[in-house]
This record gives C-alpha cells, structure tokens and sequence, in this order.
C-alpha cells in the first residue's frame, strides 16, 4: 500500500428558513454528520484523500451545490483530512511502542 486514505464526511444545512439551498454565505458545514444532520442537509458529501500526499483520490456527493461550495467544501476536508492522518499515526505509534515495551 502507498498511503493511507483518509475520508471526510460534510453535510450542508441551511442557517435559516426560506434561504434559497444554493445561497453560497447561508450554509453551515457538518463535518463527520449523524444521521438527523444528513436528513437535514441540503447536500452530503464524502471526500477521499491519499494520506501521503493530501491529494484527492475520490468524491461522492448528493444534493445540489454551487461550484464555490463545492471547492469550499473541498478545502475544508482537506484540511480535516490532515487531522485524521495525524489521528491514524498517533495511534499506530501508541500501539507499536506499547509493543516494544
């Protein structure tokens, strides 16, 4: 294996009532949503990322959403993603010095 992949999950919900869905400023992003925050989303979306490099490997999304959304949405997995490469190696390194001990 070369890397690792890293997902993130991101909902989009709407900030208030009677907003149009695609408004780009009157969105808030949930990352890692439960099932009531998919259901109350506008858009979901799933972004895979190559651990070694950040690079994106995939993407799924359902719902509609503008492009400057989509890219927003993007770089803030992006960013995520990071976190949870960190998270994978914190816990590699844990398990394999408990190992050595």
């Amino acid at each position: 294996m070369k890397f690792i992949p890293a997902a993130v999950s991101i909902a989009l919900k709407k900030q208030e009532e009677g907003t149009m869905e695609t408004d780009d400023n009157n969105y808030d992003v949930v990352f890692n949503p439960s099932l009531k925050d998919e259901e109350d989303a506008f858009a979901t979306m799933t972004f895979t990322f190559d651990g070694a490099k950040g690079q994106l490997v995939s993407s799924h999304s359902v719902g509609t959403i503008s492009t400057s959304q989509y890219e927003h949405c993007l770089a803030a997995a992006r960013g995520a993603s990071q976190s949870v490469v960190r998270f994978f190696r914190d816990c590699v390194s844990k398990k394999l010095s408990a190992d050595l001990r």
